[in-house]
């Protein structure tokens, strides 16, 4: 069988090409679809496909990640995040929960309680602890505190050593 009466699209280097390079460039694979139109039949060529936006979404989620971490001892906002990353907050809402699959607010407290924990295995005392991890009010700490970790603070200090429940 002859090359021109081969099946299938004819090799085009020009997309090979621009797929190197834009990979090379954005660190992604694009998608490509290349329409070539020979003397007697159509192909269309086409690469593996990443979406851009869940790129970008993606970038965002983690920008609001890092700001999060650099800014956890203070009282964090849903608005103060989103306004951080140039996003309404509803918007930033719905994106958020839906790349890492819980709410804003579930997220910052699991934050703040890993937090807590480096503070207390440091040999921080209690009260120390879940202030600089952002937490405001003693009451509602040692809630959070003990629906995330299964005992209370204290409880905690004390198996300290022998216990491995870290969230």
């Amino acid at each position: 069988m002859s090359d021109k009466n081969k099946l299938g699209p004819p090799d085009i280097p020009e997309v090979a090409y621009f797929e190197k390079k834009a990979f090379e460039l954005l660190g992604f694979d694009v998608h490509v679809t290349v329409l070539y139109q020979g003397p007697c039949e159509q192909y269309r060529v086409s690469s593996c496909t990443k979406n851009l936006l869940d790129i970008e979404n993606s970038r965002i989620i983690e920008r609001a990640k890092t700001y999060i971490q650099k800014n956890i001892s203070s009282e964090l906002s849903r608005d103060e995040v989103a306004k951080a990353v140039y996003m309404s907050s509803s918007h930033f809402s719905r994106l958020f929960k839906k790349e890492i699959g819980i709410s804003f607010q579930d997220y910052v407290k699991q934050v703040r309680i890993k937090k807590v924990l480096e503070l207390l295995n440091s040999g921080f005392k209690v009260s120390e602890a879940y202030m600089a991890a952002g937490f405001t009010n003693r009451n509602y700490f040692n809630e959070v505190f003990r629906k995330e970790i299964g005992c209370s603070p204290s409880e905690y200090i004390k198996g300290m050593g022998h216990r491995g429940d870290t969230i």
